[in-house]
């Protein structure tokens, strides 16, 4: 019977890398990979000049949903 084969390594990138304790997690830029270090370029994950360049200056507005409900009991 022939041993089984070694689980093959992941590869690199691909792994979460263990953070230092009270270290941020690094956010790259969607756009340009640049690291973020504003706390509003992080939210939006990109930085001023990508935002700036894709005409994304305000955030986006969240649609209002109307939910159909079942009446409660006894209202």
């Amino acid at each position: 019977m022939a041993a089984p084969e070694p689980e093959p390594a992941p590869l690199p990138g691909l792994m979460p890398e263990a953070q230092p304790a009270g270290e941020r997690p690094r956010v790259l830029c969607a756009d340009c990979h640049r690291p973020l270090s504003a706390h509003d370029a992080r939210l939006w994950g990109r930085g001023r000049g990508c935002r700036r360049k894709h005409g994304l200056e305000t955030a986006p507005r969240i649609g209002r949903f109307d939910v159909e409900q079942d009446r409660l009991p006894g209202m």
